[in-house]
C-alpha cells in the first residue's frame, strides 16, 4: 500500500492510506489556519501517519508516491530523505557502472557503489544516501568483507538511549555521520576520540540528484475540492 509524501511553504506530511482524506482534509484546515500536531513513533521519529502542519498560504505538492519502506529505503528526494527519520548524506557525482553496480566518487575522491541508475548521467552531481541503521562500526585494525562501501571516521560522540546507542562521527568526507547500534550489553563499540571504519552494503545507499526536492516548485495543481 503506498504512501504520500505532500510539503508546503509550512505544511509537511507523511500519508498511508488510512490517513489520505484526513491528512489532506488537515492541510485544507492548515490554509485556513488550524494547526496539526505532529505523530511520532516511540522512536521518535514521525510516523508514517503524521501530520505536520501550520497555517500557510503557499502551494502544497507531493513529493514522492510509493510503499512504507521504499519511501522510507529510497527517498527520492532530500527532503523525504530527511523528513522519515534520519540521514547521513555526501555529495558526490555520479562515475558509471563497474561490474554491475554504479559508482558514485565523493569530493574527496573516495568512491562508494550504488545500485546502477539509467536515469543518471556521468558526471552528474549527486548526494549519495545511507541509513544511520545501516552502518557498523569497527575499528581500524579488523577485516571487513569485500565489496563494502567504507569510510574512515573518529568516533566525536556515543549516546545512550536504551535499547541502543547512537554514534556520531567525524569524516573527511564531508562532516558527521550517525549510526545507530543495538545495545547487547557490551557498552559503546568504541571510545570517543577513537578512529573506526564505517561500512554499509551497497544495496543500502540511495542516490538523488543535487537540486532534487530542495527547492519548492513554482506552481502545483491545487489539492482536491481547492479552488483553481
Amino acid at each position: 500500500m503506498p504512501t504520500f509524501i505532500i510539503a508546503g511553504s509550512t505544511i509537511t506530511a507523511a500519508i498511508s492510506p488510512g490517513c489520505f482524506a484526513n491528512a489532506f482534509s488537515a492541510a485544507a484546515r492548515s490554509l485556513n489556519g488550524i494547526t496539526e500536531v505532529s505523530s511520532t513513533t516511540a522512536a521518535g521519529m514521525p510516523s508514517l501517519c503524521g501530520i505536520d502542519a501550520g497555517a500557510s498560504a503557499g502551494p502544497i505538492w507531493s513529493e514522492q508516491l510509493g510503499r512504507p519502506e521504499e519511501v522510507y529505503e529510497r527517498p527520492s528526494t532530500t527532503f523525504v530523505a530527511e523528513f522519515l527519520g534520519a540521514s547521513n548524506l555526501l555529495h558526490g557525482k555520479y562515475a558509471g557502472v563497474e561490474n554491475g553496480w554504479g559508482v558514485v566518487e565523493l569530493d574527496t575522491g573516495k568512491r562508494l557503489l550504488v545500485k546502477a541508475d539509467p536515469e543518471l548521467a556521468v558526471a552528474e552531481q549527486v548526494k549519495v544516501g545511507v541509513r544511520p541503521e545501516k552502518i557498523t562500526v569497527h575499528s581500524r585494525a579488523q577485516s571487513l568483507e569485500p565489496g563494502v562501501n567504507t569510510l574512515e571516521a573518529t568516533l566525536t560522540s556515543a549516546v545512550f538511549v536504551g535499547v541502543s546507542y547512537q554514534y556520531f562521527f567525524a569524516t573527511k568526507e564531508g562532516g558527521g555521520l550517525s549510526a545507530f547500534d543495538r545495545n547487547a550489553g557490551g557498552g559503546p563499540v568504541a571510545a570517543q576520540g577513537e578512529a573506526v571504519s564505517l561500512a554499509w552494503r551497497p544495496e543500502h545507499t540511495f542516490v538523488i540528484p543535487v537540486g532534487t526536492g530542495e527547492t519548492q516548485p513554482a506552481a502545483e495543481a491545487p489539492l482536491v475540492g481547492e479552488p483553481a
